[in-house]
């Protein structure tokens, strides 16, 4: 389940650029943390006399395309994600993780999260992406949090 999004931010006194930013997501929560962002690209205009004639031809067209575009592309990375075997059992499993910089704990919390709301063993990209972001939503630092969903975006991107 993926969702389109967008945000866009300015300044109304010039402190800042106007940013668009254009992407798919699993999930928005009530403080605004967006989960399983995908394919996020972003226009930056600094404030100056040729913004807003800038923002009409670049960043209108640029929207308008996104919301009007074809999934394919994001539904084949995802076959492809769910089709890369990372693992053939547990011990694989486990020693994926732990190659990635999770210790032995958290790795065992990714596997037990992929079984419990997947209800199936974590074996491929896509298992090992859910169940990291999974995993980073109870994670009380961002640092950490984003650190956690910036691994889970290297292995989608592996594929």
């Amino acid at each position: 389940l993926m969702f389109r999004g967008f945000y866009l931010t300015n300044s109304e006194v010039g402190a800042g650029s106007l940013r668009l930013a254009a992407f798919y997501l699993r999930g928005i929560c009530c403080n605004r943390i967006m989960w399983g962002v995908e394919g996020f690209q972003e226009i930056t205009m600094r404030h100056s006399k040729l913004a807003p004639s800038r923002f009409i031809e670049e960043a209108r067209p640029a929207l308008q395309s996104f919301a009007e575009g074809s999934t394919k592309k994001l539904i084949e990375g995802v076959e492809r994600a769910k089709a890369a075997r990372m693992a053939k059992n547990d011990e694989d499993a486990l020693a994926f993780l732990q190659s990635r910089n999770f210790n032995r704990k958290r790795s065992l919390e990714i596997i037990e999260a992929v079984e419990v709301h997947d209800q199936r063993k974590a074996r491929s990209a896509w298992d090992f992406a859910q169940g990291i972001t999974r995993i980073a939503q109870n994670e009380a630092n961002t640092d950490n949090r984003v650190a956690m969903e910036t691994e889970a975006r290297k292995i989608l991107d592996r594929v």
